[in-house]
Protein backbone atom coordinates (compact mmCIF):
# COMPACT_ATOMS: atom_id res chain seq x y z
CA UNK A 1 0.00 0.00 0.00
CA UNK A 2 1.56 3.25 -1.05
CA UNK A 3 1.47 6.51 1.19
CA UNK A 4 -0.88 9.08 0.53
CA UNK A 5 2.74 11.55 -0.08
CA UNK A 6 2.50 9.44 -3.76
CA UNK A 7 -0.87 10.24 -4.25
CA UNK A 8 -0.95 11.72 -7.94
CA UNK A 9 -2.36 15.62 -7.81
CA UNK A 10 -4.44 15.08 -4.14
CA UNK A 11 -6.58 17.54 -2.96
CA UNK A 12 -4.38 18.26 -0.14
CA UNK A 13 -1.34 19.36 -1.63
CA UNK A 14 0.30 22.31 -0.36
CA UNK A 15 -1.92 22.71 2.66
CA UNK A 16 -0.19 22.98 6.14
CA UNK A 17 0.09 19.26 7.29
CA UNK A 18 -0.78 20.78 10.93
CA UNK A 19 -4.08 20.99 9.96
CA UNK A 20 -4.33 17.67 9.45
CA UNK A 21 -3.18 16.83 13.52
CA UNK A 22 -5.40 19.04 15.94
CA UNK A 23 -4.76 19.30 19.50
CA UNK A 24 -6.13 16.59 21.56
CA UNK A 25 -10.02 16.95 21.96
CA UNK A 26 -10.39 19.90 19.92
CA UNK A 27 -12.64 20.17 16.87
CA UNK A 28 -10.85 22.67 14.55
CA UNK A 29 -12.38 25.29 12.80
CA UNK A 30 -10.51 24.48 10.00
CA UNK A 31 -12.34 20.80 10.29
CA UNK A 32 -15.21 21.61 7.61
CA UNK A 33 -12.68 22.59 4.59
CA UNK A 34 -10.58 19.82 5.75
CA UNK A 35 -13.95 17.23 5.17
CA UNK A 36 -14.81 19.09 1.67
CA UNK A 37 -11.22 18.70 0.55
CA UNK A 38 -11.22 14.87 1.42
CA UNK A 39 -15.03 14.23 0.27
CA UNK A 40 -13.71 15.53 -2.90
CA UNK A 41 -10.60 13.89 -3.44
CA UNK A 42 -10.07 10.45 -5.25
CA UNK A 43 -7.93 9.78 -2.84
CA UNK A 44 -10.29 9.53 -0.01
CA UNK A 45 -10.50 5.46 0.48
CA UNK A 46 -6.90 4.83 -0.09
CA UNK A 47 -5.60 7.60 2.27
CA UNK A 48 -8.41 6.99 4.87
CA UNK A 49 -7.31 3.18 5.02
CA UNK A 50 -3.67 3.56 5.15
CA UNK A 51 -4.11 6.28 8.05
CA UNK A 52 -5.63 4.22 9.70
CA UNK A 53 -3.48 0.97 9.36
CA UNK A 54 -0.16 3.19 9.92
CA UNK A 55 -0.98 6.18 12.19
CA UNK A 56 -2.19 6.89 15.45
CA UNK A 57 -3.67 10.03 15.29
CA UNK A 58 -4.82 12.55 13.02
CA UNK A 59 -7.73 12.79 10.13
CA UNK A 60 -6.87 10.59 7.30
CA UNK A 61 -9.32 11.06 4.04
CA UNK A 62 -11.75 12.82 6.63
CA UNK A 63 -11.76 10.26 9.01
CA UNK A 64 -10.39 11.06 12.50
CA UNK A 65 -8.47 8.77 15.11
CA UNK A 66 -6.27 8.85 17.93
CA UNK A 67 -5.85 10.63 21.48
Amino acid sequence: MRGPWNFEDPRCRGIDTELFYPPEAEYPPEMPMILSLCGKCVHQSECAEWGIKNERFGIWGGLTHGK
